[in-house]
């Protein structure tokens, strides 16, 4: 769909904006405070600081213009002139008779003091001057050229420019960073009660069904929060009760097939008991695969475990003493999972590639995104287009790979992977075969 024009500022505004809700939030508090505090020192400056700036400069420029004028109508009293104004305006004064400026200024009028001193000189001073409020950074420093010499005026800075403004300035910065602090505290305090309900709801997902939630926080968060765990309690009973189906109906058809196993025993060894005998064979092991499916969604509590020595138990156990298995490299990783249903998805992924090659390299190592257990096959493999179809209940596919068995073995292990947070993905073996990644977060 094409975006009209007016659309996509919006766009571009949410690419900068933060992506989390607190950064978000933040956002919405620190903009509007900054541009307060831009306006506030707008309307400071235009209303106060400029206009008591004009007033000192007017004040300075006049008595600067009485000084001159006195010493220029008499430079015979230029020393108690001197005298009488210094103790009087608290500037300090020196005169050099016989001296002229040279023309042109010290330094380019670049601040708004260097303005408003110009413009209140030039207006209220009848002799020609130049000053410097760049050599020192607490005076500020007028000479005038006069009749008979040169008149130095060195006058703090607070004769020419407001001192409010440091403290107007310091009060806002002060104020505005205590704000952003209280905003700060107080939006974590709401945000994290959103993280409880995340982290609940990752830890659920992962297969922890009895992850701590108090519900706290604002109304609307509790909302979330106590909602989170009505539905959680829903789906644990909705799991449980498709568990306890699964199970039921699996253990009276084990019950059944025992009973057809007992008749058998009682007929001749004729060739129909045989074929009768192989028929129940599959079928019990068909059974048994159910039941692995039913216990894959069992109560088992997550717990700390070595996956090193899972993994090495679970080779150990299927190779038994073949050879067929090697274990290339096992890292010690240790992760919070389900151990029996860690077990049981590696258990399906090997058998299924011993099924189907002839020799296995198994490896775990850690990496960024988790712990990854790779076992690599040399049998026939499966084609790109046909790997995700091997993941459905009940699927076999008849390309020389994967046959065999109940179709149940990659969906137990894959829903074991999801439960964790994981997942197990198929790919081309460096062996030939297949390759199944089995990922599991840390």
């Amino acid at each position: 769909m094409k975006l009209l024009p007016f659309e996509r500022p919006s766009l571009e505004v949410r690419r900068v904006l933060p992506r989390g809700f607190f950064g978000r939030a933040l956002v919405i508090v620190a903009v509007p405070l900054v541009l307060l505090q831009l306006l506030l020192a707008a309307i400071f400056y235009e209303e106060h600081w400029e206009e008591v700036g004009r007033q000192l400069a007017y004040q300075f420029a006049n008595q600067l213009n009485s000084i001159s004028k006195q010493i220029a109508n008499a430079p015979d009293q230029a020393d108690a002139v001197i005298s009488q104004s210094q103790e009087a305006f608290n500037i300090r004064l020196h005169y050099e008779p016989g001296e002229t400026l040279d023309a042109g200024r010290l330094h380019p009028a670049d601040s708004y003091l260097d303005y408003a001193l110009e413009r209140m000189l030039g207006r209220r001073l009848d002799y020609s001057y130049r000053y410097d409020t760049r050599s020192h950074d607490d005076t500020v420093e007028v000479q005038v050229e006069l009749p008979s010499g040169v008149l130095t005026v060195v006058a703090p800075i607070e004769h020419v420019s407001s001192s409010t403004t440091n403290i107007f300035i310091s009060l806002m910065i002060m104020s505005s960073v205590l704000a952003f602090v209280l905003a700060v505290y107080f939006l974590r305090q709401q945000v994290l009660p959103l993280r409880a309900v995340a982290r609940a709801a990752e830890r659920f997902g992962r297969g922890d069904t009895h992850a701590p939630l108090v519900v706290r926080g604002a109304t609307e968060v509790r909302r979330v929060a106590q909602e989170f765990l009505t539905m959680r309690d829903r789906i644990q009973a909705q799991i449980e009760q498709r568990t306890e189906f699964l199970a039921g109906v699996s253990h009276d058809l084990r019950t059944l097939v025992t009973r057809l196993r007992l008749q058998l025993e009682l007929l001749g060894d004729t060739d129909d008991r045989n074929s009768m005998k192989a028929d129940l064979d599959e079928m019990e092991f068909m059974i048994e695969s159910y039941l692995a499916f039913a216990q894959g969604e069992g109560e088992e509590a997550p717990d700390n475990v070595d996956l090193g020595e899972l993994l090495r138990n679970v080779v150990v156990r299927l190779d038994n003493g073949s050879g067929r298995i090697e274990l290339s490299r096992c890292e010690p990783v240790r992760a919070r999972v389900r151990a029996g249903a860690v077990r049981r998805a590696i258990t399906n992924l090997v058998e299924n590639a011993l099924r189907q090659g002839h020799r296995l390299e198994v490896s775990l190592t850690q990496q960024r995104d988790g712990a990854h257990i790779v076992i690599d096959d040399d049998g026939p493999g499966i084609r790109a287009e046909q790997r995700e179809e091997a993941f459905k209940p009940f699927r076999q596919l008849d390309n020389g790979g994967m046959s065999g068995g109940t179709g149940l073995g990659l969906t137990i292990a894959r829903d074991i992977a999801r439960s964790h947070g994981g997942e197990i993905e198929l790919a081309d073996s460096p062996a030939g075969g297949l390759r199944a990644l089995f990922r599991i977060p840390l």
